[in-house]
């Protein structure tokens, strides 16, 4: 467990991995309810967001499954890149499937909602993250 430990953090590029992956988790799980909810009628939206939660609930099964096998199969560093191909995949597919119609809505990016957003995840995610490790936040 210690040596487990050590390494992985002791090296940088196992922590920067691990970030993409969180955050290439987090956008393509949000994106497509925030694309149907802004495309397509409630009526519509209900179908698309069922086909998404199928789609997510096969993913929650069969990715730890597949990221199992590896370890096991001596291959411990792979699960980290396999949600590589299945993102682009992702991408490619809302890309293609997301209709090129223009909205009459004049909204506009929530810049300050971002900030806001930021000022206050940052420092939770921080505070779970070093809470634990001896060293005093303050």
């Amino acid at each position: 467990m210690a040596k487990i430990h050590r390494h992985v953090f002791e090296n940088p590029g196992f922590m920067v991995l691990r970030f993409l992956s969180s955050l290439g988790s987090g956008l393509v799980m949000s994106a497509p309810f925030s694309i149907i909810g802004t495309v397509w009628d409630r009526q519509q939206a209900m179908k698309y967001y069922g086909f998404i939660s199928t789609f997510n609930a096969v993913g929650a099964l069969c990715g730890p499954l597949a990221a199992g096998a590896l370890v096991d199969a001596g291959m411990g560093r792979l699960p980290f890149f396999l949600w590589v191909p299945f993102y682009v995949f992702a991408v490619a597919v809302i890309c293609m499937a997301y209709p090129n119609v223009k909205q009459e809505t004049g909204s506009k990016f929530d810049a300050l909602g971002l900030f806001y957003l930021a000022c206050t995840v940052v420092p939770l995610i921080l505070w779970l993250g070093l809470s634990g490790d001896g060293k005093p936040l303050a």
